[in-house]
């Protein structure tokens, strides 16, 4: 196991090439198939790395690839990646079989021998857990789970069950192999019993409940909860149900949520989670226990707290304390003091927060990598509100520009002294990005158990731009990545989007728009040019970010566009995406209509050409022509980058998809023949798209200020 564990990371980091391979392998490789060609390609190579790990080191290292010194480099590189997977971090520049090649070899190697021998099959296990692990997706179609389920049949299942899979992902891929036979939950022990013929698929005692965020709100607890069990992956959602049990007297069913948790640390749904919002009197519960049906088999749901996790970190220490009660965790259960109320914690920070409670403190925050946003947005518009509440700026790098008046008193430093007693203080915290701690938090996670005790604000994610990607494994009111407790949306589609897809209750949603709305004027002003603005394209190796820039060099200075540009005397802005900004020198442009833009505006625009971009929401709000280049489509969909699909998909969109050049420059042509306005389907698309976004911030305000 170890040795195939450090051959597969030696190759997933780039220590063994494929030339290195075919040099010591040549034939070895090549005749692994009846009638393989010479030219062996990327898919007969990835498998060999799991199946013959013993060979490869050995040959490696009796060939001089590398040195015993190296070995222990590259033990000690495993070893680091042991560490990163314990915390759930993939390794750097993690390289996986792409789903097309792993299912053509092991297609092969069923037709071929019409079995797979123990070390294919471990194989495959292998590859499986890596995907799976390394956060790479299989084809976001039902074929892909039906050729995996098929694959898995050829798989034994002891190799599974014995196998280093995460659970989770182990019962995965068992309840995909056992799809179609009869599963039988079966009681004893105190325990629930899963199996399959004469085969014990698992057993367990207890499900999971993993406590996310507590709140006293209008003399009511509110409890905000996820479950879990590798047993819910051999159940549908109505066999489960949930109970909590007030004071061991009182019972109550909650209705459960499905939740993001599904994709377990994967952008596969490979598990089902579920959350649920509990609310009980505040004064009259002094024990909280939860339980969960399964198939009519009652276990107890043991309630944790994450250490990692802002919101309930403090569970596993001191205990969460507000209005008057001591909340604890005990023997899986949520025990309530009322006598005893103060927090033992004493430091400058904690002593500051307490001078503040009967202030009203309100931030507003955006990132590092945007000047400004929302959150400015939203700031400039209430900072000169004359209603007694104190307001902050939470900056990184500089300070928003301001056309009026504003003590520098009101700009702090994210994550200094301040911003940390602020943050503890604040009643509304208004945030453009909230999905990952270093957006929001000014503690570092060591310090979450210690804080979060104190924390009592409302965090309203104002959003950076209109979610359309498909993230589901980020989104959900318990994400332990995703940290709001409301939600602005700018439209119709959103609302259905998020409580659909995301699962999210309609009170988390308000509907005033975003603030840069109102930026942006009602009409157009474009003139004489267009704009192309692709998207960055999480987790591409060096080779496919090379590949993809001289893609788009070779758009940019081709014939076809410049042809297009002269005869309608126009010009052509591209704009870099700010993660692919340090790769700027390597777009090399020629023609001289077309140059690198920085600053853009979409109303200065005629036409908008992007490919998945949540930019396009711009222009599609005053009605400007919008072209989808995407000549890496099929990668997309494949699952290259960080995501596979969208959630509003190209054929409900706002223009049309081309994936070559040619296809483009018509299309282009097309639409200023029409005068640059939008063909009929789509402008309907554009106007019925948004809700009215008339005083986005003012609506917006006045919500807040009084709730």
């Amino acid at each position: 196991m170890f040795l195939s564990n450090l051959a597969s990371l030696m190759f997933r980091n780039g220590k063994i090439g494929i030339t290195t391979l075919l040099k010591i392998f040549p034939s070895w490789i090549t005749s692994r198939f009846k009638g393989v060609s010479n030219n062996v390609e990327v898919s007969g190579i990835y498998p060999e790395i799991y199946m013959y790990p013993d060979k490869i080191i050995c040959r490696l290292f009796k060939n001089q690839y590398f040195s015993g010194d190296d070995l222990k480099k590259f033990f000690i590189s495993y070893l680091k990646h042991m560490v990163r997977k314990n915390k759930i971090m993939p390794a750097e520049n993690p390289h996986s079989p792409y789903f097309r090649e792993f299912a053509d070899y092991f297609n092969k190697l069923v037709e071929t021998n019409g079995i797979l021998d123990n070390s294919e099959q471990k194989a495959f296990a292998e590859i499986c857990k890596d995907r799976l692990y390394m956060k790479y997706f299989f084809p976001a179609n039902k074929n892909a789970r039906k050729w995996l389920a098929e694959m898995l049949k050829y798989i034994d299942c002891k190799i599974l069950l014995d196998s280093d899979l995460d659970v989770y992902h182990k019962h995965f891929l068992l309840s995909l192999k056992f799809c179609d036979r009869n599963i039988i939950f079966s009681y004893k022990d105190k325990s629930i019993n899963i199996s399959t013929g004469n085969i014990t698929l698992l057993s367990i005692n207890t499900v999971k409940c993993r406590i996310h965020k507590l709140k006293f709100q209008n003399g009511r607890l509110r409890i905000l909860a996820e479950i879990s069990s590798p047993a819910f992956s051999y159940t549908d959602h109505s066999e489960i149900s949930c109970q909590a049990v007030v004071n061991n007297s009182e019972t109550f069913s909650v209705k459960l949520f499905d939740s993001c948790g599904s994709y377990y640390k994967s952008y596969e749904k490979t598990a089902k989670f579920y959350y649920f919002i509990f609310e009980c009197d505040e004064n009259s519960a002094e024990k909280i226990n939860f339980s969960v049906n399964i198939r009519g088999i009652r276990l107890a749901a043991e309630c944790f707290a994450d250490k990692d996790h802002f919101f309930s970190s403090c569970l596993i220490s001191d205990g969460y304390y507000a209005k008057n009660h001591h909340i604890t965790l005990d023997n899986g259960c949520i025990k309530i003091d009322s006598h005893q109320c103060e927090n033992s914690y004493d430091n400058k920070a904690v002593k500051a927060v307490h001078s503040l409670e009967n202030e009203r403190i309100w931030l507003y925050s955006d990132y590092s990598s945007v000047a400004a946003d929302n959150g400015a947005f939203q700031f400039l518009h209430d900072i000169v509100k004359k209603d007694g509440v104190k307001r902050y700026y939470i900056y990184r790098n500089s300070t928003p520009k301001c056309n009026i008046d504003i003590s520098d008193d009101h700009f702090v430093k994210f994550g200094s002294e301040q911003h940390k007693i602020l943050f503890l203080s604040a009643e509304k915290i208004f945030a453009a990005f909230v999905d990952a701690p270093n957006c929001i938090f000014p503690f570092q996670e060591d310090q979450f158990s210690i804080y979060s005790s104190f924390f009592r604000g409302e965090i309203i994610y104002l959003q950076h731009g209109i979610l359309h990607a498909h993230i589901p494994w980020r989104y959900s009111p318990v994400s332990k990545t995703f940290h709001a407790d409301k939600i602005v949306v700018s439209s119709k589609f959103e609302i259905k989007n998020f409580i659909e897809t995301y699962n999210f209750p309609e009170e988390f949603l308000l509907p005033f728009g975003m603030p840069r709305y109102d930026m942006i004027p009602h009409e157009r002003r474009g003139s004489g040019k267009i704009l192309y603005a692709p998207s960055w394209r999480a987790y591409m190796s060096d080779e496919e970010i090379k590949n993809f820039i001289a893609e788009t060099a070779n758009f940019l200075n081709s014939d076809e566009l410049f042809g297009f540009l002269s005869k309608y005397n126009l010009l052509l802005d591209f704009k870099l995406h700010p993660m692919f900004e340090k790769y700027s020198e390597m777009f090399s442009i020629s023609g001289s209509r077309v140059k690198i833009a920085e600053n853009v505006k979409a109303e200065d625009y005629l036409i908008f050409i992007t490919d998945f971009s949540s930019y396009v929401f711009d222009f599609a709000y005053l009605s400007i022509p919008v072209v989808y280049f995407f000549p890496d489509y099929k990668n997309f969909t494949e699952g290259k980058y960080q995501y596979r699909k969208l959630d509003l998909p190209f054929e409900k969109a706002f223009g049309k998809l081309c994936e070559d050049l040619r296809d483009t420059v018509s299309e282009l042509e097309r639409i200023a023949e029409n005068k640059f306005i939008p063909e009929n389907s789509f402008k309907k698309r554009m106007e019925n798209f948004f809700l009215p976004l008339d005083n986005c911030c003012e609506q917006l305000y006045r919500y807040c200020y009084n709730n």
